[in-house]
């Protein structure tokens, strides 16, 4: 299944906005921690928290926005010993200039 693009790059900037409120609670001041720390839920976690969850959100909005546009970070995984390597010899031993397979080794 094909999703346009204005679907994930309007995913990938919500993502970018949410780890960008996750940086800016990480660098709240300390007054506002202790209020915070008060508080239960999201807001009472540690600042480092707050930056290391904004930070991995970037990554995966940034990474989204990268897939969006054409990257496959999959790409070279491909299995390369499936292939078969052809190639034509003007004249020689191979025959009257057919292709050669090569296997590879087993």
């Amino acid at each position: 299944m094909h999703l346009p693009a204005w679907i994930t790059l309007s995913c990938a900037t919500m993502v970018l906005l949410w780890g960008a409120y996750r940086i800016k609670l990480g660098v709240r001041s300390a007054e506002a921690e202790r209020q915070a720390i008060q508080k239960k839920g999201l807001f009472g976690l540690p600042r480092r928290t707050h930056l290391l969850i904004g930070v991995i959100y970037l990554l995966l909005g940034g990474g989204l926005i990268a897939v969006t546009l054409g990257w496959n970070p999959l790409a070279g995984l491909e299995d390369r010993h499936q292939t078969t390597e052809t190639t034509a010899p003007a004249t020689g031993a191979g025959g009257a200039g057919g292709a050669v397979e090569i296997q590879p080794g087993r």
